[in-house]
């Protein structure tokens, strides 16, 4: 009953110190109650125990990187938002320019037609060739 006393505290050094933070301690306790009958299911507890342990540190490094990134991505949402506002800025000032150029299309045009309409009379030119 020694090995088994020493193992018990042993376990609860490594992983239920863990887990009681965690807020994992009462399911921790009730397991390790029901199974440290033998030296077996000890080492099965301890076995449990030490996967649980690394993946909860697996766990709080992912929410760390979660966490890092989407304060990045929060950044890098902003970041569009800005580009995507000179982006439009930029939008409206080339529909500004093309009406512009189109409203002199339109000028030039309607004097082309205005000019076409009006004819020169010939008596008043006079050629001179010379030969």
């Amino acid at each position: 009953m020694k090995l088994n006393n020493t193992k018990s505290k042993r376990l609860k050094q490594i992983g239920l110190r863990h887990f009681a933070r965690k807020g994992y301690a009462e399911c921790i306790f009730s397991t390790f109650n029901l199974l440290t009958s033998t030296p077996q299911d000890d080492l099965v507890l301890e076995r449990i125990l030490t996967k649980l342990y690394h993946i909860d540190l697996g766990i709080e490094d992912n929410t760390r990187d979660i966490v890092k990134k989407n304060k990045e991505l929060a950044t890098l949402r902003e970041e569009r938002k800005v580009r995507d506002e000179e982006v439009e800025a930029a939008r409206a000032q080339q529909a500004k320019a093309r009406t512009a150029v189109m409203q002199k299309e339109k000028k030039i045009k309607k004097d082309e037609k205005a000019l076409e309409g009006k004819v020169v009379p010939s008596h008043n030119l006079q050629f001179s060739f010379a030969l």
